[in-house]
This record gives C-alpha cells, sequence and structure tokens, in this order.
C-alpha cells in the first residue's frame, strides 16, 4: 500500500501537468469567443452597402435638400398601363408625357422632389424632369421613370440608380397646383408636407 504511494502521486502530477497544457476554453471565454464571431458578422452586415446588385447605398433623406449626386431607388411607369385617374398620355400638369432624346418624364413626391426638378441618371444621356405624381410615391424617396411601352416599364424594373441633380424644382409652384386638389389624400399629403418645410 505504501509502495504505491509514491507511483499514484507520480502519475496525478503527471496528469496535471499535461491538462494544463490543454486549451480548454472556460465558460466565460466561450461567450467571449462567440461574442467576438456575432460582432463580426454584425459588422460585416453592416457594411455590405445596399444598391444595384448589392453595390450601391441609397442617400439618407436627411441630406438630400443640398445634394447634387444622390443614390435613389426607381421604378417605371408608362401611358399604357390603363391606371384608373390617369392622365392617358399626359402628365398631371396637362403637358405631353416626355420620352425625346434630350428631356424625359419623371413622377415623384414633390415634396422630396418639387415640380420642375431636373437630373441625370449615371451613365445615360437624357435629362429627367419631375413633372407627373403617383399616390404610391408619396412618401417615398422612388422616381418614377417614364416608359412609352409596356415591354420597356416591365425591363426597368426596380433599380437603384445614382442620380446628379441638374437643377431643383420649385416648392412654390409645387404648392400651387397641389393647393388645387387637396381633396385626394396623396395630394393633401404633399402639400401638407411641402408647408411643414416652409415652416421649418
Amino acid at each position: 500500500m505504501f509502495t504505491r504511494s509514491p507511483l499514484l502521486l507520480l502519475c496525478a502530477l503527471l496528469c496535471t501537468l499535461s491538462l494544463s497544457n490543454c486549451s480548454y476554453p472556460t465558460s466565460t471565454q466561450a461567450g467571449q469567443s462567440k461574442g467576438v464571431k456575432v460582432s463580426v458578422a454584425r459588422k460585416a452586415k453592416k457594411s455590405i452597402p445596399r444598391g444595384s446588385g448589392g453595390l450601391l447605398s441609397r442617400t439618407p433623406l436627411g441630406s438630400r435638400a443640398s445634394a447634387k449626386s444622390l443614390l435613389v431607388r426607381t421604378t417605371a411607369y408608362s401611358d399604357k398601363e390603363n391606371e384608373k385617374g390617369a392622365y392617358k398620355n399626359q402628365t398631371c400638369i396637362g403637358t405631353v408625357l416626355r420620352y425625346g432624346k434630350v428631356f424625359r418624364s419623371a413622377a415623384a413626391d414633390w415634396s422630396r422632389y418639387p415640380l420642375g426638378t431636373q437630373f441625370r441618371i449615371k451613365g445615360q444621356p437624357h435629362i429627367y424632369v419631375v413633372e407627373d405624381y403617383g399616390s404610391a410615391l408619396v412618401g417615398t424617396e422612388t422616381i418614377d421613370i417614364y416608359k412609352p411601352t409596356l415591354s420597356s416599364m416591365r425591363a426597368w424594373g426596380v433599380r437603384n440608380v445614382e442620380i446628379e441633380i441638374v437643377e431643383w424644382g420649385c416648392y412654390d409652384k409645387s404648392l400651387g397646383i397641389l393647393s388645387k386638389r387637396t381633396k385626394y389624400p396623396h395630394c393633401r399629403a404633399m402639400y401638407n408636407n411641402i408647408k411643414k418645410k416652409h415652416r421649418a
């Protein structure tokens, strides 16, 4: 019995020394390791920009008023859709929808892009003019690009694009038209939003 005690003690000592070299994490260490992975994943997720093909991040609304270059969401519309309440081949201000070599029509929320705002889409030579609106656009940053055919409208789909503001439109002109149409909810909403901006 006594002769075995030193051997047992020696085995115990060797086991202790071998275990001390193992890198088994404690519960605290395991939690910290997991936390690092989570934070890295979150950081990676935040760093992935939104936009066309995940490459472009849209410009925040708060920095749009004085901006000349914006990243925006665009859709397309056509007078061939035969939507209820549409003006056929005319804009909401009574002019003919344009799709020329230089100027083309666009629609937007006038409280964000006032009537007459002119812009170019990066990579295109045309100048788009905001001279139309749509109830679905109110309260959004989306710009609707006019297309003369249903096929070209569908081909455009939804795109996040970079635009260059050529000239900002006029809020006073926007108010002048909207003030006579406040019985319509979307017109009233744009009218009230512009008035709030003027008060601010």
